[in-house]
């Protein structure tokens, strides 16, 4: 799943806004995956509770957690490593720059290294 389109204009952000701050992007990440975890410990918690009619228990609702963190973290594992080859292969060779004979050899080219400048 690509989180732009293929062939983007430009690195640098639309309607010339200037690009956002690394750490407040850190910062809505955190707070994307923590709710993604209590959702998900919730969720699990009323199944059990609705569906099973079991009790509350602390150690099942640790253990939820345990699951759900660990999930996510294999999640993100597999986003970095996507991440990682398509930034590899968005990087151009040296001969690729200096064999490009037409515009669109070198629109291409061009559109590679705004690829490969976005995925660093």
């Amino acid at each position: 799943m690509r989180f732009w389109p293929a062939r983007a204009r430009s690195a640098v952000a639309p309607s010339g806004e200037p690009p956002r701050d690394l750490s407040l992007q850190i910062d809505e990440g955190y707070l994307v995956a923590v709710s993604a975890v209590r959702l998900a410990v919730k969720n699990g918690v009323i199944l059990r509770t609705l569906r099973d009619e079991a009790p509350w228990n602390e150690a099942e609702a640790t253990q939820l957690a345990r699951e759900a963190i660990s999930s996510l973290i294999a999640e993100l594992d597999d986003t970095a490593a996507r991440l990682t080859h398509e930034r590899d292969m968005a990087a151009l060779t040296p001969s690729a720059a200096r064999v490009a004979r037409t515009a669109r050899e070198r629109a291409r080219i061009r559109r590679s290294r705004e690829e490969f400048a976005r995925l660093e």
